[in-house]
């Protein structure tokens, strides 16, 4: 992982995409004075090059990284995101396969060596915290499931929520996933509207 995800971070890809680059400005905008480019204060959803929306999470992300740490080209690739992709997604597998714990590590190992992996961590797109954060969600989802205890329905809840800030397609993505955990949920008597309404509520 620290080879695939750290190695020459700086050059490899080479150059700097350009959601790259306005993403990184904006987050020093903000990090310096609490605006983005356009001197909007704190802004939930940013206006990238041509008028193009960006999403705030990694944004934001990335501003608190400049402001502890200053402005550097390593920062705002920000491989945090990817980390939690392996590690939940591993968690993921034993959840669902306990039995079977090589294929939580072989899962670990993919989502190590696969290019798809590796390139969505080696570049500070706006987009690319979805990968890691719906990982999380659907892990706290799978025990709020699995458990049927309320404080994995707030977390499936909280974590649902910070999806909605990584890429504006999780507007569309994530009530789908719910509509069909719904009805899943109905089909195998594991449906309470109580819990849901607690996850509904953050």
């Amino acid at each position: 992982f620290v080879i695939t995800r750290f190695w020459r971070i700086t050059t490899l890809p080479s150059g700097v995409h350009i959601d790259e680059a306005g993403m990184a400005y904006d987050a020093w905008c903000l990090s310096q004075y609490g605006v983005d480019r356009y001197f909007k204060s704190y802004p939930l959803l940013l206006t990238n090059f041509g008028g193009g929306g960006q999403s705030a999470l990694c944004i934001y992300t990335t501003a608190l990284l400049f402001r502890l740490f200053g402005f550097h080209s390593f920062l705002f690739r920000v491989i945090f995101y990817s980390l939690l992709t392996v590690v939940f997604g591993m968690l993921i597998l034993r959840k669902l396969y306990p039995d079977r714990p090589y294929l939580a590590i072989a899962g670990g190992y993919l989502m190590t060596i696969l290019p798809f992996f590796i390139l969505s961590a080696r570049l500070g797109m706006d987009c690319h915290p979805i990968l890691g954060t719906s990982t999380v969600f659907i892990y706290c989802f799978l025990c709020a499931l699995q458990s049927e205890k309320y404080r994995y329905y707030v977390l499936a809840g909280i974590t649902g929520g910070i999806v909605l800030y990584t890429y504006s397609l999780s507007y569309l993505i994530l009530p789908s996933f719910l509509v069909l955990s719904f009805f899943y949920s109905l089909v195998v008597k594991k449906f309470s509207f109580k819990k849901w309404t607690v996850m509904g509520i953050p």
